[in-house]
């Protein structure tokens, strides 16, 4: 399941000038969803007031407890708790029902002095604990005492008092860590994410890096281009001893550009067309770096250290994490060198060992070649496909020949090029009997006989070898 994302706005009226203001709202939350439950402020004297405001998107019942009951979608609520208080927001719709709760802590003055002192983490939890992969979890805590609260995994310095909507991709454990200078306290929540993100058509690449394994589901159905750039860069080794050289902490890291010795490495077939589509930049996603916004990339990539939702419509995602995140989190946090933005070159280099193509559905690369039968026509210099198995694209169809003076592009059998010449990447249609390969060349070189051999990409393996007499 992939989310898609774009821009809703709630306003939320105002009342007695108390509360007033619109809230920017991610597609991929303008589905029955809590978009937030808070209380401002979270910590007051007793006597005092809080303000409750929520943001609910497409439910048919939304309630809080405490005696508050049945609300709108949006709002706000001035409430006065004598004692700490935890107030649940429930919402549901037809099939699903969801919760969210905001605690308000109250502070009585005559033993304030005394509750400060002491250091307690009261609560830390996650609320669904278990959600799809794809849906969001609203993480709370309330702390006393401390004067340094950090939950890790990319969220990092808190309040005493908060609660924060994420959509993990894999179960994740999130630390809590609370300190007040003399003593260090911890709690750890678990949130289990269900449901396999990749599909049975969707490759996986398997990135060996100096610090652990990243493996990362490809979009192919979503950003074909892309992808099979991506997938021909890696099966032709291009990754191998390459470096992350670009890392900055809750925002991302960038390879596949520079070898450890600071050289460039280009991609041997240039840039690839800006692609566009619903895959967002969510925690882990993959996405292809280039020099602006809305411009193609060529080879370099860089994973997401949590949500960068700027990026989304500028930068082509085209895959997400789906082991490894842990990994992507350590390199990020590696000691770096500050270009002025925040990240820079790690001090010492990352190695990206290697990147390997694997099936969907299982481990190891699909290991069963297709079967692909052509005649050839010399008089027409042509090789023609006569009969090929169901499910070979193109684009996983590599061709060479013996002799660099010779030009091949590919035509459907009505006589209609594919693609532009000596190119099959972008051709994302079967192959089909009656398609053929021509062959053109300068009269003045004088080739005899050309052989043409076809490789299948995701095995690397022999198709076939066709000799053309032109």
């Amino acid at each position: 399941m992939k989310k898609k994302f774009a821009v809703t706005i709630i306003c939320l009226a105002s009342f007695a000038s108390v509360f007033s203001g619109c809230v920017n709202i991610p597609e991929e939350l303008t589905q029955f969803s809590i978009y937030s439950f808070e209380a401002e402020p979270e910590v007051i004297t007793q006597g005092s007031s809080s303000n409750l405001s929520w943001v609910v998107v497409a439910a048919t019942s939304v309630n809080i407890d405490n005696g508050i009951g049945s609300v709108a979608l949006s709002g706000h609520r001035i409430v006065f708790p004598t004692q700490n208080t935890t107030y649940i927001l429930t919402a549901s719709n037809a099939t699903t029902t969801r919760s969210a709760s905001v605690t308000i802590i109250v502070n009585r003055a005559s033993n304030e002095s005394e509750e400060s002192s002491e250091m307690s983490i009261v609560s830390f939890g996650a609320t669904p604990s278990i959600i799809d992969r794809g849906d969001s979890s609203n993480l709370s805590w309330i702390v006393t005492g401390a004067t340094s609260i950090i939950i890790d995994n990319g969220i990092g310095s808190v309040s005493l008092v908060g609660t924060r909507i994420i959509m993990p991709t894999v179960t994740t454990i999130y630390t809590l860590t609370a300190s007040n200078g003399e003593t260090t306290k911890t709690a750890t929540t678990q949130i289990v994410v269900e449901e396999a993100m990749n599909t049975d058509n969707n490759r996986i690449a398997v990135i060996d890096t100096s610090m652990g394994t990243i493996r990362i589901e490809l979009f192919e159905d979503e950003m074909p281009v892309t992808t099979a750039n991506f997938i021909r860069l890696t099966n032709n080794g291009f990754y191998n001893g390459l470096i992350f050289h670009r890392i900055g902490d809750n925002f991302m890291i960038q390879g596949g550009g520079y070898y450890p010795n600071g050289t460039r490495k280009t991609s041997p077939y240039g840039n690839i067309p800006f692609e566009t589509s619903d895959v967002k930049h969510i925690d882990g996603a993959i996405s292809m770096a280039s020099t602006g916004a809305k411009v193609g990339g060529a080879a370099e990539f860089f994973i997401c250290d949590g949500a960068q939702t700027f990026l989304d419509g500028n930068y082509a995602a085209f895959g997400v994490v789906i082991e490894g995140i842990n990994v992507v989190r350590t390199i990020a946090a590696q000691p770096h060198q500050d270009s002025g933005d925040g990240t820079g070159k790690p001090d010492a280099d990352i190695i990206i060992n290697s990147i390997t193509i694997v099936s969907g559905t299982n481990d190891g690369i699909q290991n069963q070649t297709p079967n692909i039968a052509c005649t050839t026509d010399s008089t027409m210099n042509r090789i023609t496909i006569a009969t090929a198995d169901l499910g070979v694209r193109w684009a996983d169809i590599a061709i060479t020949t013996d002799n660099t003076q010779v030009i091949w592009r590919v035509y459907s059998a009505v006589g209609s090029p594919l693609d532009l010449p000596n190119q099959t990447y972008q051709i994302w249609t079967d192959v089909t009997a009656g398609e053929y390969i021509l062959l053109s060349f300068n009269p003045y070189t004088n080739p005899t006989n050309v052989r043409v051999t076809m490789r299948y990409i995701p095995t690397n393996s022999l198709l076939g070898t066709w000799t053309v007499n032109v």
